[in-house]
């Protein structure tokens, strides 16, 4: 093969390109984890900072999850979780009337996820007419 170097080199390169993604990933995930814990230490749900060309408001909100407990739900109609994967599981069972509506609300919990986000600030008191 005449280019056998050359993929070699380009093979090298795209593994490190992904490992260097990677680390800068995990360094990006750090980085917003303390600036959630100064945050929080603080008191702040919001702040606006200087970010790299404009205003950024940075925020940690709680909103609210609902999701279904498959492994109770499972648990509770006699059959694995994983075959609630399956829509043709899901077909059979409402057809046989075992899931119903009553057994969806029960099986739904909600729970408060914490989300940061951080977006260009526009301030809405500032008119300029």
């Amino acid at each position: 093969m005449k280019n056998r170097d050359l993929l070699q080199e380009l093979y090298v390169e795209y593994e490190t390109l992904g490992k260097d993604a990677n680390e800068k990933k995990l360094r990006r995930k750090e980085v917003k984890d303390e600036m959630i814990e100064i945050m929080k230490d603080e008191g702040l749900d919001e702040v606006v900072i200087s970010g790299l060309d404009s205003l950024v408001q940075l925020s940690i909100s709680y909103p609210e999850k609902e999701s279904l407990n498959k492994k109770r739900l499972a648990e509770a109609l006699g059959v694995k979780q994983k075959e609630l994967s399956k829509p043709q599981t899901w077909i059979q069972l409402t057809n046989e009337g075992k899931i119903t509506e009553e057994m969806i609300e029960e099986f739904t919990e909600s729970e408060e996820v914490e989300q940061f986000s951080a977006k260009d600030y526009i301030d809405e008191n500032n008119d300029e007419d």
